[in-house]
């Protein structure tokens, strides 16, 4: 993270806190991740490609990781983040620009932040004329859902939509907002946390 002169502390409810030298914890705030975005933005607008990086739970960051056009494979992972253990961190990793729509969390990305019981995990998604949108799911008090259920209630969720899209058509923008109001909703009923805003 961009912030100096202190050090990344994991408070009692999982999230990352920042205390500067000689003072009190504040709490960690989107913007934070900005300098680490920024090089990932950089990156990926280069070569196309997914790069990603981890704040563990004690608050030290890995080195960006380079994965494919549209994943990043866990043994790529494994080489940044070593024997440490991801439980608990946040993981932050770009969806490449091939549409003027951003894409939002896919149903993997949430699976991997249970698997590995992230605190959160966050995309930083491109659009094809620059634009840049972060989009966040945290962990809730009940912790996450298990991966088979985020994988299978997102496939039946996509079945119903891919039926609707051939019923009545639909554009990409619609598309992609239906997947962030599915996110939205399944925050909600899992206690979850989900944010997205335009950088």
């Amino acid at each position: 993270m961009a912030a100096t002169g202190g050090h990344w502390i994991k408070s009692a409810k999982g999230s990352l806190d920042f205390r500067p030298a000689g003072g009190q914890p504040q709490r960690e705030r989107i913007t934070e991740f900005a300098a680490h975005d920024a090089a990932l933005i950089e990156g990926t607008r280069r070569h196309g490609k997914e790069m990603g990086y981890i704040i563990f739970a004690d608050g030290t960051v890995s080195k960006e990781v380079t994965g494919g056009q549209s994943s990043i494979s866990t043994a790529k992972l494994r080489q940044v983040t070593g024997l440490q253990s991801t439980e608990g961190g946040v993981f932050t990793h770009t969806h490449p620009a091939h549409k003027e729509v951003p894409s939002t969390l896919s149903p993997a990305d949430i699976a991997f932040a249970a698997y590995h019981n992230l605190a959160e995990i966050r995309a930083v998604a491109l659009t094809a004329s620059g634009k840049v949108k972060i989009y966040s799911m945290k962990r809730g008090p009940k912790g996450w859902p298990s991966p088979s259920e985020i994988k299978y209630d997102h496939k039946h969720f996509t079945r119903q939509l891919n039926a609707r899209a051939r019923a009545v058509g639909m554009g990409d923008a619609e598309w992609y907002k239906a997947h962030e109001v599915y996110w939205q909703e399944y925050a909600k009923a899992w206690g979850l946390t989900y944010e997205e805003h335009w950088q």
